[in-house]
């Protein structure tokens, strides 16, 4: 179990790590800020050289390519350095979302899957769910929330196994389904045409790599501790 959650874990940072380090190496540079210095620059430049004489302008071209290679030396060291800046927030970014318990990892907080409106049509209503935090072939542990239940409702959720007649509707329902290969699932729910539209949101709560019988790995430890939340800045963001 070792070995192989060590492998999950390495394989889910590779995946969010080419991003994190475009992220951290363009970063400073494709903002309001950089973009707009950058402008004032050229600019600047294209002023000077034709207000210049010819031999202001060898002087001014050439001074363009000392600094042009000083930017290039520079970015070649910010680029190193972005090399481990990136793996360092993918590790910090994936640990304040949630933790391992084993081979079980569990949300600080819900993550919201999808936010559904469903109309009283009388007829089975598919949506595509897209577990994209979990790993391919996990068992999920969901949370569905309606905002009403109608009388005589009926829902379902299902990933590589589904119930096709499904289950009567619940204010809160916390399901747990075996995501396939794609970490596709798809909720269905059925409203009787006298009813009203239903809005209804699924959270992951979390999600189990390997058995799904297994408790948190080797340890078996069941009731394990949950850390606070962490704390956020005003959009959201791990502070």
């Amino acid at each position: 179990m070792g070995r192989h959650m060590l492998w999950v874990k390495t394989k889910r940072i590779a995946r969010r790590y080419p991003w994190a380090l475009a992220r951290a190496f363009w970063g400073p540079v494709l903002n309001a800020a950089g973009i707009l210095s950058f402008a004032v620059a050229v600019l600047l430049t294209l002023r000077l050289i034709q207000a210049g004489d010819g031999a202001r302008l060898v002087d001014d071209l050439s001074n363009w390519e000392i600094w042009l290679q000083n930017i290039g030396i520079v970015g070649l060291a910010w680029a190193f350095a972005c090399l481990f800046l990136a793996i360092r927030k993918v590790v910090n970014d994936d640990r304040a979302r949630a933790v391992w318990h084993g081979n079980r990892r569990v949300y600080l907080q819900p993550l919201l899957i999808d936010t559904l409106r469903c109309r009283p049509t009388g007829e089975w209503e598919r949506y595509q769910l897209k577990f994209s935090d979990a790993e391919p072939g996990s068992f999920v542990y969901c949370r569905i929330q309606l905002d009403r239940v109608p009388p005589n409702a009926r829902m379902d959720i299902g990933g590589a196994v589904f119930f096709e007649k499904g289950f009567p509707a619940q204010r809160t329902w916390s399901p747990g389904i075996l995501l396939p290969k794609d970490r596709i699932a798809i909720f269905s729910i059925l409203l009787p045409p006298e009813s009203v539209s239903v809005t209804v949101r699924i959270y992951c709560e979390n999600f189990i790599v390997g058995e799904h019988n297994d408790q948190d790995g080797n340890a078996g430890n069941w009731q394990f501790p949950l850390r606070p939340p962490p704390r956020r800045d005003a959009k959201g963001r791990p502070a």
